[in-house]
């Protein structure tokens, strides 16, 4: 089997495990991505490869739309402030596209990374409790 062949069944893989997850594990999902394509952009960036940083950089700036669309202001009151961080982690990943530097990548990463420990502690405890209430309820 070649590269892309794998690359592709790679693909589907994810992208069938997305779309079965809960919307809690997508979240959890989507943060992990994220910063895959943080650490794959910092690598193309590095090793001068231009399309390779574009494509990891657009990615992650989807990624990031879609979560800032997920809030609800109207919901939960702090969908403000986390749609104002989401903001500028995208214009950030705008920046690190068109200069093809790594230091508004690493303040963007600096941006997220609390934010993915959050959603998978978030997660975690979620799937914890509902394991006791599954258990207790036996």
């Amino acid at each position: 089997m070649n590269a892309r062949r794998k690359s592709q069944l790679a693909s589907r893989y994810q992208d069938d495990g997305m779309a079965t997850a809960s919307p809690r594990k997508l979240l959890v999902l989507l943060f992990e991505r994220l910063l895959k394509d943080f650490d794959q952009a910092t690598v193309a960036i590095a090793a001068g490869h231009i399309e390779a940083s574009h494509n990891s950089l657009v990615h992650a700036q989807e990624i990031v739309h879609e979560l800032r669309l997920a809030l609800d202001p109207e919901v939960w009151e702090g969908a403000e402030h986390l749609i104002a961080i989401y903001n500028y982690v995208y214009d950030l990943l705008i920046e690190a596209n068109q200069t093809k530097t790594v230091a508004a990548l690493d303040e963007a990463r600096r941006l997220v990374e609390p934010l993915n420990e959050a959603w998978n502690v978030a997660y975690d405890e979620v799937q914890m409790g509902q394991s006791v209430a599954i258990g207790t309820s036996v």
